[in-house]
């Protein structure tokens, strides 16, 4: 334990010293006076009224000898005392600055600690050290690796390993239990460029992840409802669809049965009756599963696909609502077809939800008048999409509010629905925007990363 001298003493050695000066002083002064024949005046001051003149000589001396000896003792001590007194100083700072950084780092949120190049703590704040049932005397010392979990240690070993080979800050996380910890690693340096120390700073992040993991889940689940709410406005659309082939089976059916009644057996006829019904079955049965794929709730998972068939795909759900509403479709996909990483019922929402905003701007001009455009490209990397339509366009200044949650220029609207695109996007490490189409209307871009990798079937 480090023992500090008292706050005062290098001012009681200057007190004691510099009086013990001032007399070798006064004597000095004294014998100055004596030397310049001022005897009397001296002897007088000392109380002695008179001496011969050959002890004169000797008293001389023997004063200024003294105040001589007096200065060549007091000077260096006086000097020794201050050098002590600066000494104490300095380590009186030196206390409280070690306080002050031990206040500092036991006062942080997160575990603070310090190793050497083999693993070894060196330093580490309270908290810290309390995550081991140790106190930070008790861990210093110690190797990390003693006190870590297994699995944990041997990532602490491998980022290790990798930080002594390239010196640079790295950030792991790792679960113990049902808890999440992020670490940042950096490193410290010789004079070499050589690891010399490593500052380790772990958080508990437990709640952020469960947090993320929240809203990941309540995201998830505002996409099915807003998929859902889709189906729900295309159930005209849809049921139109589902209608035709329906109606197909049942004359198919009911022209064959009129044969077999009339005991007119052509087989060759009743069997292309029951192709036909048969197609139109698989063609009700293709409807319905593509809703069924739309609408579905599951763990969405990330591949590589194409994105025209993705686009193609959504289109074949909400065809039926473009021919109920009369308006013509253009697709200008670039070919060969570009390749993204992502779910692909996501991106389908994204087109699907940007074509029935078009369709319902577009509700406004006569019937057969409204027209629509997806096209792709591939510009520095990336895939651009661009959805267009004549309708009457955006209002000017609103551009940026579009994405915003519950705006919407749509008196049925919930305003959910670009928010929930831009949320996508976001996640498909893309952007979204909307500018006005070069003619009239709107026109929503897309730009998603180009994936190299093979489609997945």
């Amino acid at each position: 334990m480090r023992i500090s001298p008292p706050n005062n003493f290098d001012s009681l050695l200057v007190r004691v010293f510099g009086v013990a000066a001032l007399t070798a002083i006064t004597v000095l002064v004294l014998a100055v006076a004596w030397e310049f024949k001022i005897e009397d005046s001296v002897l007088s001051f000392l109380g002695i009224q008179h001496i011969e003149e050959s002890n004169s000589e000797r008293w001389r001396y023997i004063v200024t000898s003294v105040g001589l000896t007096a200065l060549a003792l007091i000077i260096p001590i006086w000097l020794l005392s201050r050098s002590i007194g600066q000494r104490i100083a300095i380590q009186n700072l030196q206390a409280e600055s070690e306080k002050n950084w031990r206040d500092l780092i036991n006062s942080a949120p997160e575990s603070i600690f310090m190793i050497d190049k083999d693993g070894t703590v060196l330093e580490a704040n309270e908290i810290g050290a309390s995550g081991f049932r140790l106190t930070a005397d008790e861990l210093i010392g110690r190797s990390i690796f003693a006190v870590v979990p297994p699995n944990v240690a041997e990532e602490r070993l491998g980022f290790l390993c990798q930080m002594l080979e390239k010196p640079e800050t790295v950030v792991t996380l790792d679960s113990r239990g049902d808890r999440w910890f992020e670490t940042i690693a950096s490193p410290h340096l010789n004079e070499q460029g050589e690891v010399e120390k490593i500052s380790l700073f772990a958080r508990d992040i437990t709640k952020r992840v469960q947090a993320e993991e929240d809203a990941r889940r309540q995201h998830e689940q505002l996409a099915h409802v807003l998929r859902i709410a889709t189906i729900d406005e295309m159930a005209s659309g849809i049921a139109h669809e589902l209608n035709q082939p329906l109606a197909a089976i049942t004359t198919y059916i009911n022209g064959s049965l009129r044969h077999l009644e009339a005991g007119d057996l052509p087989s060759r006829s009743i069997a292309e009756a029951l192709e036909k019904a048969s197609e139109q079955t698989i063609r009700a049965g293709n409807v319905i599963q593509r809703l069924r794929d739309y609408t579905r709730r599951e763990n969405l998972q990330s591949e590589n696909v194409s994105i025209n068939d993705t686009i193609q795909t959504a289109m074949q759900l909400i065809q039926p609502e473009l021919e109920l509403n009369q308006v013509a479709l253009t697709l200008d996909l670039a070919q060969p077809s570009l390749a993204f990483n992502g779910d692909p019922i996501l991106i389908q929402q994204v087109i699907i939800n940007l074509v029935s905003n078009g369709i319902n701007a577009m509700k406004s001009h006569p019937p057969g008048s409204g027209k629509l455009t997806i096209n792709t490209t591939a510009e520095d990397g990336m895939i651009l999409i661009g959805v267009t339509d004549n309708g009457p366009g955006i209002e000017p200044g609103i551009h940026e509010e579009l994405f915003n949650p519950y705006f919407t220029t749509n008196e049925s609207g919930l305003g959910l629905g670009l928010a929930i695109c831009q949320s996508i996007v976001d996640k498909h490490d893309g952007q979204i925007w909307c500018e006005p189409a070069p003619q009239e209307g709107a026109e929503f871009r897309i730009r998603l990363p180009w994936s190299v990798a093979e489609i997945t079937e």
